[in-house]
């Protein structure tokens, strides 16, 4: 254990993973723990604040730090904006340490994703996985307009989860009108293992979270696009025109965003297929931007925050330390997964 160090943690907790690291006051990222999905609006409470408390327990366990040691806790959750949300995190994590004095911090996810592109608390993200949002964040954050985020029930337009409910809505009025099964059909059903339609139903409402299996449909209709398939490239271009869409309500409520890089963040952008279509149709209904594919998780961001947070400035140097330390730690996490 470093002597005379302060120790810092970040959370990132989205829909489908919650990932947390601790650091010290030089940037240097000391372990990695990675869980399940904490979002309070689609998991049990009570179980995420277990979960929580477990990948707290297991992250200080990694880095040989004690509790006492943790000055800075910042989490950036889905729905961490939201005020019972931010509630319960600060209570989940005071509670978790106890007497001991730790700052805590709590902000939406897509915080996290804009920092770790652009180490500070500035600019516009986008974001496109299990769901998405575009994120205005300006003046060091007391500026924030967003578009998008209501959720899978009835938004997360141009997300992982929406391409998934085109897929099954395009297979089910195949069967609906008694005609034969198109190739991107049998490819879908295929991908669920199921040999017939109806076994459809079955499949996704008998899950614990049925929208992340739909969501991970996402991954056969984008190799379906990539090999031509026009069924998946129409989805695709949807989904893609969505996301435009959302960026365009932001500059249409904040003109100066129009000059700002696009951070792009979520597994849909881990495609580079569908990276250049967002961005072939970003250039012709928008214009020109610069797009910044961060180098490291969110959960950077949000450990670079608690630093922000702290009056820590991030100097060029700090960066180059927390892309080589997240590196190391991500490869060690991906080893012992595997």
């Amino acid at each position: 254990m470093q002597l005379n160090k302060r120790y810092f943690i970040g959370i990132d907790g989205g829909g489908t993973k919650t990932q947390a690291v601790i650091g010290n006051s030089d940037g240097e990222i000391l372990a990695l723990v990675t869980g399940e999905g904490s979002n309070i609006k689609a998991t049990p409470k009570e179980k995420v604040k277990i979960q929580i408390g477990h990948l707290l327990d297991t992250l200080l366990v990694k880095s040989a730090i004690q509790k006492a040691e943790v000055k800075s806790v910042f989490v950036c959750a889905a729905g961490g904006d939201r005020e019972e949300d931010s509630v319960c995190w600060n209570e989940w994590i005071r509670e978790y340490f106890q007497s001991y004095h730790c700052t805590i911090r709590v902000a939406n996810d897509a915080v996290a994703a804009l920092v770790s592109g652009t180490f500070k608390l500035d600019g516009l993200v986008l974001i496109a996985g299990t769901g998405s949002i575009a994120y205005l964040v300006q003046e060091d954050g007391r500026k924030i307009l967003r578009a998008g985020g209501w959720g899978y029930l009835f938004g997360d337009e141009g997300s992982g989860y929406y391409i998934g409910t085109q897929a099954l809505s395009h297979i089910s009025q195949l069967y609906d009108l008694n005609e034969e099964l198109d190739e991107f059909s049998e490819e879908v059903l295929k991908y669920l293992q199921l040999n017939n339609t109806v076994d459809i139903i079955t499949k996704i409402y008998e899950q614990e979270q049925p929208r992340l299996i739909v969501s991970s449909i996402a991954k056969i209709v984008l190799k379906l696009a990539e090999r031509g398939n026009d069924v998946a490239c129409r989805i695709v271009f949807d989904a893609v025109a969505q996301l435009v869409h959302l960026l365009g309500i932001i500059y249409s409520r904040e003109k100066s965003a129009k000059s700002l890089p696009i951070v792009v963040c979520g597994g849909l952008f881990e495609n580079e297929y569908f990276l250049n279509q967002f961005e072939h149709s970003l250039n012709l209904v928008i214009g020109d931007n610069e797009l910044i594919k961060p180098f490291v998780s969110p959960v950077v961001g949000a450990f670079t925050l608690a630093l922000l947070d702290m009056s820590i400035p991030i100097t060029k140097k700090m960066q180059v330390d927390l892309l080589q330390t997240w590196m190391k730690v991500d490869l060690e996490n991906k080893i012992r997964r595997n």
